[in-house]
């Protein structure tokens, strides 16, 4: 990979680190101001819609869905309907941090379902990493 585009792509994982980490603190204070996980949802992914929208009319980009192509966008968006819902309830009844914290278990159950199901051998290194992500969970969370 060039070095270039590997630093960009560094600078966008920090950039969605940094936004994602805000999130839980500002899903709390929609809480407090009196919006519901429904309401919060609805707003944030209209403002996201329109932002998208506009950023594909400006690029220019060619976004017309052919054959297939829906069936597995609503898929997707059925599973992230879930996702989105389920971890703004989480914000209700655990502290944010934590509530976040727990959600990148999917890390580890990803590995494992992949080694049950698939039967892909598991490196040392992964093994490892597993074990000191659970380990930091457990830390962070006791």
């Amino acid at each position: 990979m060039k070095k270039g585009l590997e630093k960009k792509g560094i600078i966008y994982v920090l950039l969605v680190c940094l936004i994602y980490g805000l999130m839980p603190a500002i899903t709390q204070l929609s809480f407090r101001a009196g919006l519901s996980v429904e309401t919060m949802l609805a707003g944030r992914y209209a403002l996201t819609l329109i932002l998208t929208w506009s950023y594909i009319r400006v690029k220019g980009i060619d976004c017309r869905i052919r054959g297939r192509q829906l069936a597995l966008l609503l898929s997707v968006g059925l599973v992230y309907f879930g996702v989105a819902v389920s971890i703004n309830q989480s914000y209700l009844y655990l502290p944010g941090s934590i509530a976040s914290v727990l959600v990148f278990l999917y890390v580890s159950m990803t590995l494992i379902l992949t080694f049950l199901s698939r039967r892909e051998p598991v490196s040392l290194v992964k093994i490892l990493c597993v074990l000191m992500s659970l380990l930091g969970m457990f830390l962070i969370i006791r």
